[in-house]
């Protein structure tokens, strides 16, 4: 009897610490419990009051405006590559960078030695030739005058080639403009030049060549165009020459409206239109893009071919329709929602036209209602987000209870 009360008082001994220790243990996980849910509360209400703030928004009837913009350089859509047609040593040049020309004036020419010549020994080529002629005929030879009028009619064309060389040895203006470029010099072989005009490399530019007995002139719709003793440029003409990366050039078509500004000219803007689209790419740092050219319909003062550009494309717009912040809308696949104040879980909506700052609900909102911006999930102090998720504050039970607040927890023991 005394070795079972021994047993008892060894067994509430060993009771004793354990209880205090599960004791403990309880009051942690109260303590625990209390500064979570402060912590979550206080979390809570500063994203409630920064809801209720200035990081919401009401949906309302708008204009929703959908853009693409890149950078671009000015030309001209009009630019011509004059070329003399008969090689020579350039002479004179009687024109400079920047001088309005009118069509046919004189623009250079060259030492026509060669070529006066060339011409005067065809003229007295044919001029033999017309003699043998009459003698042939005046002897009434078939044989004899059909030698003979064959080479009347050699001489005949040699002369023309010839007169053709001598007209050649002065390069007039295929078109009215401004001179942009010279590629020759006094002094230097119109030849060196008079292969070099080459077509533009812009978008959509079609070059055709036109000879004539003052020289040959290529024409092209971009500035850009290289090579030819002068170069002519319309600058009533002008265009804007850009690359946009494969996504926004998708979304382009021709006759698109376009919003220009200046990079050198403070205040300068200008209305263009979409005339071209490169129907290939071309691939820099691996950067896939495509050439636009915008054509200018307004010119403001101060414009020069290679000024620097912004080119902001109108891609879409939706007038009177139902909007709101595009920020507020997220969208995971296909689907788009919004938050609205007050509610937690998020709302499906149909969307429209997509700008940078609006964008176009067709379905799921209503004129009035507010929806939560961005900035409204999170405060100065910490996200809103329940760090310990949706179980509650659960742990261990005391003394083999169930948990706590919230999720179970296993016995003590």
């Amino acid at each position: 009897m005394m070795a079972a009360m021994q047993i008892r008082q060894l067994s509430t001994a060993i009771r004793r610490p354990v209880l205090l220790v599960n004791l403990a243990l309880g009051a942690l996980v109260l303590g625990g419990a209390g500064w979570a849910y402060t912590t979550v509360w206080a979390s809570d209400n500063t994203s409630t009051t920064a809801t209720s703030g200035a990081n919401k928004a009401t949906a309302s009837v708008q204009t929703v405006t959908a853009t693409v913009s890149t950078s671009g350089v000015v030309a001209s859509s009009d630019v011509v590559a004059a070329n003399f047609t008969t090689t020579g040593t350039v002479t004179t040049i009687y024109v400079k960078l920047g001088d309005h020309v009118t069509k046919g004036q004189k623009l250079a020419r060259i030492d026509c030695t060669a070529a006066d010549e060339q011409l005067q020994t065809a003229q007295d080529n044919l001029t033999s030739a017309d003699d043998s002629l009459a003698t042939a005929t005046a002897g009434g030879d078939t044989s004899t005058i059909d030698t003979a009028q064959s080479q009347v009619d050699t001489d005949t064309d040699n002369v023309t080639t010839a007169q053709d060389a001598v007209d050649g040895c002065v390069l007039t203006a295929p078109q009215a403009g401004t001179v942009i470029a010279q590629n020759g010099t006094v002094g230097s072989s119109s030849s060196s030049t008079s292969t070099a005009a080459s077509s533009s490399t812009s978008t959509g530019s079609a070059s055709a060549s036109s000879t004539s007995g003052t020289g040959t002139a290529t024409s092209s719709s971009s500035s850009s165009t290289t090579g030819g003793f002068i170069q002519i440029a319309n600058l009533t003409k002008m265009e804007v020459d850009t690359d946009f990366p494969e996504a926004d050039a998708t979304k382009l078509k021709v006759g698109m409206t376009a919003a220009i500004s200046w990079s050198a000219l403070t205040g300068a803007t200008a209305t263009g239109t979409v005339a071209s689209i490169d129907p290939t790419a071309t691939t820099s740092d691996n950067v896939v893009s495509y050439g636009v050219v915008v054509t200018l319909t307004s010119l403001p003062a101060g414009i020069r071919i290679g000024q620097s550009t912004t080119v902001v494309v109108t891609t879409a717009t939706a007038a009177d329709v139902l909007a709101v912040p595009t920020s507020a809308v997220t969208t995971v696949g296909t689907i788009n929602s919004v938050e609205l104040v007050g509610q937690t879980i998020r709302t499906p909506v149909q969307i429209g036209v997509q700008g940078d700052t609006l964008t176009e609900i067709k379905s799921g909102l209503t004129a009035g209602q507010q929806v939560v911006l961005p900035a409204a999930t999170k405060s100065s102090t910490g996200t809103t987000t329940n760090p310990f998720g949706t179980g509650g504050f659960g742990g261990g039970g005391l003394g083999g209870g169930a948990g706590g607040l919230g999720g179970t927890g296993a016995g003590g023991r």
